[in-house]
């Protein structure tokens, strides 16, 4: 009777560690299958740095004083006078700006130069440019004159366009503003009375 219990005893504990082992072997089975679908379904971000690109950045350094002069004091450009623009490019990215030139549009009855090569900016460089702007003696009263600047770089990394608004008026005839003398008219022609009557 003791040997039957004594061997109970035994298979039960034989058979608790055969299932016990299955159990952890099915156990890690489901841990690393769903471990792959979770890999598959959420993909591990690659780190990425900052992109080397250039960033262009253009603007007008003598805005406040551009009408700064005696002749232009009344801050519009009349027939025949002229104003200077000055204009800052900068290449505030991490890489060479290639090929760079400065663009305007056109104005009929202004003067001045469209296209200005610039050429390669390198990172933080920056160049000037002066555009001179004359206005025509046909130009006429306008007070939406606007010249737009535009940036083209050889890998199309171009800014937004710049522009600027002004007035112009046109051509306007002097007025002669002028005396006669009375007093000198009346004594030369007294003084030619006398010579007639000599004359007789």
């Amino acid at each position: 009777m003791k040997n039957l219990v004594y061997l109970f005893i035994i298979l039960f504990f034989i058979t608790n560690i055969l299932f016990g082992q299955k159990t952890t072997s099915d156990s890690k089975a489901i841990v690393v299958n769903f471990t792959e679908i979770e890999k598959e379904s959420v993909p591990i971000p690659t780190p990425r740095g900052p992109r080397n690109i250039p960033n262009l950045k253009i603007e007008i350094v003598n805005k406040d004083n551009i009408f700064d002069n005696e002749e232009l004091s009344n801050n519009i450009l009349d027939a025949e006078e002229q104003i200077q623009i000055k204009y800052r490019i900068t290449n505030i990215g991490n890489a060479t700006g290639k090929s760079i030139s400065l663009l305007f549009n056109e104005n009929p009855n202004l003067s001045y130069k469209t296209n200005f090569y610039i050429g390669n900016l390198e990172p933080n460089d920056s160049k000037e440019i002066s555009l001179n702007i004359t206005a025509s003696r046909n130009v006429q009263t306008n007070n939406n004159n606007q010249i737009v600047a535009n940036l083209s770089e050889k890998n199309n990394y171009n800014p937004r366009p710049l522009g600027y608004r002004f007035s112009t008026k046109k051509y306007e005839k002097p007025l002669l503003d002028f005396e006669i003398d009375v007093t000198n008219i009346d004594e030369q022609n007294r003084v030619s009375e006398i010579i007639r009557g000599n004359s007789d």
